[in-house]
């Protein structure tokens, strides 16, 4: 798929044609929704859930080791469960990283439950995946070029 991306157009590359890749391409294919607020990521982790890692950085170990802590405990509240998991979600299905780390998620969207449906989730994983593609394709030209 890297190598059959432009990024000026978006779009696949498919002999001389121009395959697009749109916003309602991801709602169709994973059932999120177009309309609504745009989504704003936060550098590092804050609100509920940033307080519950105490400062630390986050990895996805860390977040199913606090559910599992979570569970079953004093602490055991289901809007921080629940928020944990959410957060377990983004990491893994929408926003997946490279890198073990994890920043730049939309942890203060996750301090009302309720709202979340008010966002555009289709256009945030659309612009994340386009990011991706087009740097990925970047560093495929790269390497080409040197060989």
């Amino acid at each position: 798929m890297v190598c059959r991306w432009d990024s000026c157009e978006q779009s696949f590359r498919v002999w001389q044609h121009f395959v697009p890749f749109g916003v309602v391409d991801v709602c169709m294919s994973l059932g999120l929704s177009v309309l609504g607020e745009e989504v704003e990521f936060d550098g590092y982790g804050c609100g509920c859930v940033g307080s519950l890692f105490s400062g630390e950085s986050i990895t996805i170990k860390d977040i199913v080791k606090l559910i599992s802590y979570t569970i079953g405990t004093e602490q055991d509240d289901v809007n921080s469960v629940s928020r944990l998991y959410i957060l377990l979600c983004f990491v893994v299905l929408y926003f997946p990283r490279n890198s073990k780390s994890i920043c730049n998620m939309p942890f203060r969207i996750l301090d009302n439950l309720d709202s979340l449906v008010n966002y555009n989730w289709a256009g945030a994983v659309h612009k994340f995946l386009v990011n991706g593609l087009s740097r990925a394709h970047l560093v495929d030209c790269k390497q080409k070029n040197q060989h």
